[in-house]
């Protein structure tokens, strides 16, 4: 009887691995892994520079000016990546789940 279940269970499986996912959500998901890339290779690229000014600046008084001005750049980095697409990374994440599940219990519900 197990090896019934497991084998059913693993037929099950096979056949859910493929989901169609509405356009818009798609487009949003495509969307938010662009700018989740580009936003942690800005971020990771400000970060090196204030690691380097903050080398340079250790004996200058001008270091908290730098910074600051380090600072605005994340700012507006943020913002204009906010501006550029309003949706939510968490909600585009929870929604393509949702929708990957419902079409994979549908699809074991169909299998059996």
């Amino acid at each position: 009887m197990q090896s019934s279940n497991s084998i059913q269970i693993q037929a099950i499986q096979n056949q859910a691995q493929t989901v169609t996912i509405p356009l818009e959500l798609a487009n949003n998901a495509a969307d938010a892994c662009f700018y989740a890339d580009r936003a942690a290779e800005n971020l990771a690229a400000i970060l090196d520079a204030a690691e380097i000014l903050t080398d340079m600046a250790i004996d200058q008084h001008t270091f908290s000016l730098t910074v600051r001005k380090l600072i605005k750049a994340a700012k507006n980095e943020v913002e204009t990546l906010a501006e550029l697409h309003s949706f939510s990374l968490f909600r585009t994440a929870a929604d393509l789940n949702d929708e990957i599940g419902s079409q994979i219990h549908s699809q074991t519900r169909g299998a059996k």
